[in-house]
Formats: C-alpha cells, structure tokens, sequence
C-alpha cells in the first residue's frame, strides 16, 4: 500500500487480530490459533514498513 495511514490501519488490525481478537474465537466457533505461529505472523506484521 502506498498510502501510510491504510498500511498503519491494515497492520494495527492484523496484530488486533492476532492477539485480542483470538479471545473471540470460541464464541464464532473458531478454533485459536497456536502461539507459534501468532509468533511467526506478527514478525512478519513488523516487517511492514
């Protein structure tokens, strides 16, 4: 994305996602995801710029 303000909104939404939206998952009958790969996803997160 070339616009910084929809790059920081996208990020901030998948590192919500990722942590404090995972409480949400048993109530949409989701399945959490394991620590090891909400790891690899949020370092991947802080690689946008």
């Amino acid at each position: 994305m070339k616009d910084p303000a929809k790059t920081k909104a996208m990020a901030d939404f998948l590192k919500w996602m990722l942590k404090d939206g995972q409480t949400s998952v048993n109530a949409l009958h989701y399945v959490k995801l394991p620590p090891s790969v909400v790891d690899e996803a949020m370092q991947e997160i802080s690689r946008i710029p």
